[in-house]
């Protein structure tokens, strides 16, 4: 892959001030041009506005580790924001944790899957990961939704590749969403989803669905979509942002978080940059809040600590 264009000091300044707010509707400057090689229709953005598209994805790839570190198989887990311990019950498939949060007073029952029972395809799914822990994009997304409740307050919700947990899809029901969806592609996954939500006794406003991206419809939309760390396989790419579009309202939101892994997020990025037609609006965010970017700087020094694989990226998509 090319390497985007290195960045003059006036450049790299306006990228590193706009690092503290999300960079509003990059995706509205971008206009069609014509090929003076032929008469026919070539996307080309107008200098100023490829050169912050450019600008916005050199940060996106900043990150980017050499080929020979590894996947995500550090010792890192989790940045804190929740306690999650067990409790001593098991079931058959697995065991229950209990997830405690000062944020909002939240005390939810989580079951987590036994490994000895979980074969390759439970894990992986429909090219879904996040069935093996809470994934730190996750748990920042949702910490991130509990500390902004007015993202979810009296929205239908519906969160995409909620693995084994549904995290984000919970914490949007804590910050007041009227109902919430919760889905994956893998079908222990979802069943472990439905054991969550009848134990803490959430079945009036939340439900769990099996949706494949590529095939899969629900019958409503949606006022806000939730999705952490989905963007593993590029192949995929096409296939989220088309389930997203389709099941999005009209001025409908989308909160996607994920780590720039290997270069996975600006692929997205790109690919979000050849649909922008369909956006309102376009906005991504390299720095969350304050309380979260506090919490990730005490990681950021550790040898366990990758930040290409933990520091999560927030995308904002309007339709």
């Amino acid at each position: 892959m090319q390497k985007p264009p290195t960045t003059n000091r006036q450049e790299q300044q306006q990228l590193d001030d706009g690092e503290q707010q999300l960079h509003n509707e990059i995706t509205k400057e971008l206009t069609p041009r014509r090929s003076h090689r032929d008469d026919s229709a070539v996307v080309t953005p107008p200098s100023s506005a490829r050169r912050r598209w450019m600008l916005l994805t050199n940060k996106v790839m900043k990150a980017k580790p050499k080929e020979s570190e590894r996947e995500d198989s550090s010792g890192f887990k989790s940045f804190g924001f929740f306690a999650l311990s067990a409790f001593g019950e098991r079931s058959p498939s697995g065991s229950w944790y209990r997830l405690i949060s000062p944020i909002k007073d939240v005390h939810l029952e989580l079951h987590f899957l036994s490994a000895d029972g979980t074969t390759l395809k439970d894990l992986v799914g429909y090219d879904n990961t996040g069935n093996v822990r809470l994934w730190p994009a996750e748990e920042c997304l949702a910490q991130y939704l509990l500390l902004n409740d007015a993202v979810c307050r009296g929205k239908q919700v519906l969160e995409l590749g909620a693995g084994m947990t549904g995290l984000a899809g919970l914490m949007a029901l804590t910050s007041g969403a009227r109902s919430v969806c919760l889905t994956d592609g893998n079908e222990r996954s979802v069943e472990n989803l439905r054991m969550i939500i009848e134990r803490n006794d959430l079945r009036e406003n939340v439900r769990c669905a099996v949706l494949n991206w590529a095939e899969g419809r629900l019958r409503e939309d949606f006022d806000l979509i939730l999705c952490a760390d989905c963007l593993f396989y590029t192949n995929s790419h096409e296939a989220l942002l088309g389930c997203i579009y389709a099941h999005l309202r009209q001025a409908g939101f989308v909160y996607l978080m994920a780590p720039s892994r290997r270069g996975t997020a600006m692929q997205f990025l790109n690919r979000i940059f050849e649909e922008r037609g369909k956006w309102r609006s376009v906005k991504v965010a390299f720095r969350l809040q304050k309380e979260i970017d506090r919490r990730i700087k005490l990681f950021e020094n550790q040898a366990i600590y990758e930040a290409d694989l933990h520091t999560p990226i927030l995308f904002i998509l309007e339709k």
